[in-house]
């Protein structure tokens, strides 16, 4: 077969190379008779027809063929004409008029066809939508698109990453973000507010050497915008200026804040008022409630055009199935239809927002005169105390929920409003008498007797000990973890907080990250007085390095004989308090709780403003800042009554006149 193959091809490719004008023989007359009778549509079916006749040649003939030397030669000589020209040529001379050919009809097709399906079904892009972009991991600007600082010390791409992860809102997004993307020193000024909120999650007493960069910068770029024809009194100096309150409302940095609130009121005036801002209002709204809540946190008296904005900007009706921020400073319906219906808000939790709410009404209706001697407050108070018991009374240890946590937390701090409003004390004077409330109530059933201790917590694969400090998941979630903590949380010792806390080496992504030295600090090896009474931690779990930076007094060799300072009452209500609400999960705020937990944040945090631990104060002020950021964007006039309503508590109990009596003292001394 392969013999007679070879044959038919060269009698084929004979065929194909005649001169067109030599006599044809009478196979070829036939051959082309039949392809015109034939009348195919493509030069595919002409060529396979050509291959058909060719293999029928008489065999005879291709003896013949064989023989002749004239022939042969001409088959073994190459030819100086490509074949596949030669070919073609002669497949034009024999195809009928109309007839395509094979080159037309491959450029109408394509050379790798898609595939359509995958093994008998559709693609994976067909099946389902492509998923947005999703970044991993901190950002990147490779191209420098973002606003730099001068300093190379400070990470923009970080405390961007950062700020989207504490601050960031969908609300936000559309109402601010294009502003601050606009300008240098607005941009800075937001990371200098990341910054500062990550020197309270480090529990850093001074802040870090990135936070005094950036607030500097920002300073020198206001500064220059000042002396700018047509820039000096503009939305972004605004922004840029109330940002840069708001980073220092967080460090406590009472000196700086009241020459920045000095100039940006000269601004405001400059520009007419409040009303005469831009962003549609929100710059506005968001001046307002940043320097109300700066003075709330200090007990001071706030700025009169501050208030009369969130006065005249403060709606008094909602719809009945509006979600809203509601709190005991907040409740603009006859019943709290919010919190009613969320599943983080127990029945008991509700019943105590309920009394604390109805006790502050009550108290800011009535006459100072009155306070103290009111029987209907003191009522109230003796309800809080005694109705609402903590949760170690209530559940097990192993049985604790973040609900719990949460109704702790609303418990400890409706103790310290109703033992101020009783009493007619500011929140920073009523703050220890809260203090011995929460202790006796707490003291025998979060103490453990010498030699006693567990050792759950230290072998507990969710310890501070053992947990990976980077992990980017707030361990809060762990049950085990809030079970541990709600086990020693109220004990002065294991809870404390040093003053020299260290900086843990990184964060995760939201607030609710535990600070491990909440719990493991006073296990260090540097405090043998203190391990030696209570051996939370057996030797073997330890770390090898010490959790807190060793001083001169530890060094000293007679220091485990001398008495170390015990923290105050006021100091314990706050650290512990502080390990409640980091386990109660705040990455989100407490979700449709995230009214609850802002009051929480102002109360505490202004009570906490003279108590002298600047990790505490810090952390206060933070959690209040970033719960009102969260908020103000999409609930701007719930946050404007909910400042207001604070303002007048803190007023009415004597705070701004004993905070403008320091300012005068102060001033005097200077």
């Amino acid at each position: 077969m392969t013999t007679v193959r070879k044959r038919a091809m060269r009698a084929f490719l004979e065929t194909s190379t005649q001169d067109p004008r030599k006599p044809k023989s009478q196979g070829n007359r036939q051959r082309q008779t039949s392809e015109i009778s034939t009348g195919s549509a493509s030069s595919t079916s002409n060529q396979s027809i050509v291959f058909a006749d060719a293999t029928n040649v008489d065999w005879r003939a291709a003896s013949q063929l064989d023989n002749g030397n004239e022939r042969g030669q001409e088959l073994t000589a190459p030819s100086t004409t490509p074949r596949q020209t030669q070919d073609s040529s002669v497949l034009e001379d024999h195809r009928p008029y109309g007839q395509e050919t094979l080159e037309g009809l491959l450029e109408r097709t394509l050379i790798i066809g898609p595939r359509e399906s995958d093994q008998g079904r559709p693609l994976p892009y067909v099946r389902e939508a492509c998923p947005l972009f999703r970044s991993f991991g901190e950002g990147v600007d490779p191209f420098r698109t973002m606003f730099q600082s001068i300093y190379p010390r400070v990470s923009v791409e970080r405390l961007k990453f950062l700020c989207a992860r504490f601050f960031g809102t969908r609300a936000m997004g559309q109402h601010w973000i294009p502003t601050v993307l606009s300008a240098p020193h607005t941009f800075l000024s937001t990371l200098g507010i990341a910054s500062a909120h990550l020197d309270t999650i480090l529990e850093r007493d001074i802040e870090s050497v990135e936070t005094s960069s950036l607030r500097q910068e920002v300073m020198h770029l206001i500064g220059q915008n000042l002396v700018h024809p047509g820039h000096e009194v503009n939305d972004m100096n605004i922004t840029s200026l109330v940002q840069l309150i708001a980073c220092e409302t967080i460090g406590r940095e009472e000196f700086s804040l009241r020459i920045h609130e000095a100039g940006l009121e000269k601004m405001i005036q400059l520009r007419g008022g409040l009303d005469q801002l831009g962003m549609s209002g929100y710059l506005a709204s968001t001046c307002s409630w940043v320097l109300l809540e700066s003075a709330i946190l200090r007990e001071g008296k706030p700025n009169r055009i501050y208030v009369e904005y969130c006065e005249a900007n403060s709606a008094q009706s909602y719809p009945i199935a509006a979600i809203l921020p509601e709190s005991p400073l907040f409740r603009p319906r006859p019943r709290f239809e919010t919190l009613r219906t969320s599943k983080f808000c127990s029945e008991r939790c509700l019943a105590l927002l309920e009394d604390i709410q109805a006790m502050t009404e009550l108290f800011l209706r009535q006459s100072k005169s009155s306070h103290r001697g009111s029987k209907t407050l003191s009522d109230f108070h003796r309800d809080i105390v005694d109705k609402y018991r903590p949760i170690s009374e209530l559940r097990g240890p192993n049985e604790r929920t973040k609900n719990d946590f949460r109704y702790e937390a609303v418990r400890i701090t409706a103790i310290l409003q109703a033992t101020a409003m009783v009493n007619g004390l500011p929140l920073s004077e009523a703050l220890p008498l809260a203090a011995g409330i929460v202790a006796s109530q707490v003291s025998s059933l979060y103490r453990f007797p010498m030699g006693s201790h567990s050792n759950d917590l230290a072998t507990s694969p969710t310890s501070p000990l053992n947990m990976r400090h980077d992990s980017m998941t707030s361990i809060a979630t762990s049950p085990s973890y809030a079970a541990s903590l709600a086990s020693s949380y109220f004990d002065d010792v294991r809870s404390s907080i040093s003053s020299n806390a260290t900086s843990h080496p990184s964060i995760s992504s939201s607030i609710s990250h535990p600070s491990f030295s909440s719990t493991a600090a006073s296990c260090s090896p540097t405090s043998p007085t203190i391990s030696s009474q209570l051996s939370a931690y057996p030797a073997v779990s330890r770390p090898h390095q010490p959790l807190l930076t060793q001083t001169s007094f530890d060094q000293n060799p007679f220091s485990q004989h001398i008495a170390r300072p015990t923290p105050n009452a006021s100091t314990t209500l706050l650290k512990d308090l502080k390990v409640v609400l980091e386990s109660s999960n705040m990455s989100e705020c407490w979700q449709d709780m995230a009214g609850v937990l802002l009051w929480i944040g102002l109360t505490v945090g202004a009570a906490s403003h003279k108590n002298g631990n600047r990790v505490l104060e810090k952390w206060y002020s933070a959690l209040s800042v970033r719960a009102s950021i969260l908020l103000c964007f999409q609930h701007p006039e719930p946050i404007h009554s909910t400042v207001l309503k604070m303002g007048q508590i803190v007023k009415a109990l004597g705070g701004g006149n004993a905070a403008e009596s320091e300012v005068l003292v102060k001033r005097r001394k200077m």
